[in-house]
């Protein structure tokens, strides 16, 4: 006999599954993006532990570097998937460190994760916000695409055995960002600074 409390972890699990494949499926697309900028360097001893050492920052700057060093299409699909990864990444981050309460509704039992992250840029802000398993799903569908369309790159730039011959390179009519994220601000960047007790 299935209880109630029984119902709400299975969905609370499924969640967590969620998420959890979320955050491994945009790590597999960051490694791509990752192998992507080494073989526009060519793989040398030095540019592996280069490119195992950049941020998010320095990895999305040397790709659009290398990019210049490309022509037409080529050039586009790496500057394509450099866009949508910087995308990505606004939800990666609010997803992966924001989110440190999953609950379920009281009626529905869906769960759902609540995001909560504090930004210091200029003055104090606080976003808290619902995150529905559907938005991760989403996510993960994006992080996807992400990582074929960086594998066709790969592919076309530098075919290995078992390399699909003449795959689709993404551009920005094939490859659509997704919304920028946006946050809910409980306490916003122009309101006055709470009194210090």
């Amino acid at each position: 006999m299935s209880t109630a409390f029984d119902t709400r972890l299975k969905t609370m699990g499924a969640y967590k599954v969620a998420l959890g494949d979320f955050i491994m499926t945009w790590n597999q697309a960051e490694n791509a993006m990752r192998r992507l900028l080494l073989t526009l360097c060519g793989p040398s001893p030095t540019t592996r532990i280069l490119t195992a050492e950049l941020g998010t920052r320095g990895l999305t700057d040397g790709l659009n570097a290398m990019a210049t060093t490309l022509k037409g299409e080529r050039r586009i699909a790496v500057e394509t998937v450099v866009k949508l990864y910087n995308r990505i990444r606004e939800y990666r981050n609010y997803y992966a460190h924001g989110i440190s309460i999953i609950a379920c509704h009281p009626d529905t039992n869906i769960a759902m994760g609540v995001a909560h992250m504090a930004m210091a840029k200029g003055k104090l802000a606080v976003a808290q916000d619902i995150i529905t398993i559907q938005q991760l799903e989403a996510t993960t569908g994006w992080a996807n695409s992400l990582q074929d369309a960086v594998g066709n790159i790969l592919d076309t730039i530098d075919p290995q055995e078992g390399s699909r011959a003449h795959p689709p390179l993404p551009s920005p009519e094939t490859l659509l960002l997704p919304d920028r994220l946006t946050k809910t601000l409980r306490y916003p960047l122009d309101a006055p600074d709470p009194p210090l007790s």
